[in-house]
């Protein structure tokens, strides 16, 4: 998550939506108050709407007194993201090498256990049931909704960063009817809310 007292506003990271790239700019050409960091930290990276909000009330901040914002992508898409993620930093986590090492690194099972384990998109900005961030930017229109927003605070159009980057790939090749059907599942608000398909 990102807050800036300055400018009033709050970013929520969702994994997997450029977070690294949102936060890498903006670090680097403005004032950020509050950059979350690893788990460890008073404010986590991919801290959820209603846990900032929490932290930051006892921090003495209000939340309605900044706009608050986050990035969805389509589902299908971010497990993929993450599934190519873990294989080239597995060596990194042993906990992630450990899970490929279980499903003898076929990328099925692995898939399988990333969607299974990791958190739903809307999970990170919803509070029984309702937004309590105010604006939802889909991924898929990262730059323009960028642009709008340094424009809005009346920043440069600073180019945005891009890291964590993957290869060029279609998210198509790595899913068979039953991994289909669990994200469908899984990430039935997004999809239905933001008109996502596979």
């Amino acid at each position: 998550m990102l807050v800036s007292h300055t400018h009033k506003f709050i970013i929520i990271n969702i994994p997997k939506t450029a977070c690294t790239s949102i936060i890498s700019t903006l670090a680097k050409n403005i004032h950020i108050d509050i950059i979350g960091k690893n788990i460890s930290n008073r404010y986590y990276q991919h801290e959820k709407a209603l846990i900032a909000r929490q932290k930051l009330s006892i921090d003495g901040f209000d939340w309605n007194d900044y706009i608050s914002y986050t990035r969805v992508r389509n589902p299908w898409s971010r497990y993929i993201s993450y599934l190519l993620w873990a294989k080239k930093n597995k060596e990194k986590f042993p906990g992630i090498q450990r899970v490929f090492q279980e499903n003898n690194y076929n990328n099925h099972a692995v898939l399988k256990y990333c969607i299974e384990h990791i958190e739903t998109q809307h999970s990170y900005f919803l509070d029984k049931d309702e937004p309590i961030v105010q604006q939802i930017q889909l991924f898929e229109n990262l730059h323009d909704d960028f642009d709008k927003f340094c424009k809005k605070y009346n920043l440069p159009e600073f180019k945005l960063l891009h890291s964590n980057k993957s290869s060029s790939y279609s998210y198509r090749d790595f899913y068979n009817q039953e991994l289909i059907d669990l994200v469908a599942e899984k990430e039935f608000y997004v999809i239905d809310k933001y008109g996502y398909q596979y």
